[in-house]
C-alpha cells in the first residue's frame, strides 16, 4: 500500500509539473509509459459545465478503446472562469491533470 500511495504522490507532482509549462488552447501534454499515460490540460472553461473535457489518452500504447471524459459542472466554472491568482494578477480557466493507471501492474494485496 505504500508503494502505491508514493506513487500517487509522485504522478501529482508530475501532473504538476506538466501544467507549469502550458498555456490556454494549446494541446495538452502528454507523457506515456507502460505504467500510466499522464496528461495535462490547460482549459479557459468557457463551455466546461456543458462538454466533456477528455482525460487521460487517446491513441496510447495501453490498448485502451475508449477515451474518459469528464464535465467538469458550473460550479468549477464559476470558480476558475476568472479567479485571483496573486494579489495583483487576475488568471482565467486552469490546468486539469489526470492519470490513466495500466491496472494490470497494481497488486490487490494491502
Amino acid at each position: 500500500m505504500v508503494l502505491k500511495e508514493d506513487f500517487l504522490e509522485i504522478v501529482d507532482e508530475l501532473l504538476k509539473s506538466m501544467c507549469k509549462s502550458l498555456v490556454i488552447g494549446e494541446e495538452p501534454s502528454v507523457a506515456e509509459s507502460e505504467i500510466a499515460v499522464l496528461r495535462s490540460d490547460k482549459n479557459n472553461f468557457q463551455e466546461v459545465e456543458a462538454n466533456y473535457s477528455y482525460i487521460a489518452c487517446s491513441n496510447c500504447s495501453m490498448g485502451m478503446t475508449t477515451i474518459a471524459g469528464v464535465r467538469l459542472g458550473p460550479e468549477v466554472k464559476q470558480k476558475y472562469s476568472d479567479w485571483q491568482c496573486s494579489d495583483s494578477q487576475t488568471c482565467n480557466g486552469a490546468c486539469v491533470g489526470s492519470a490513466q493507471v495500466n491496472t494490470r501492474h497494481w497488486s490487490r494485496k494491502k
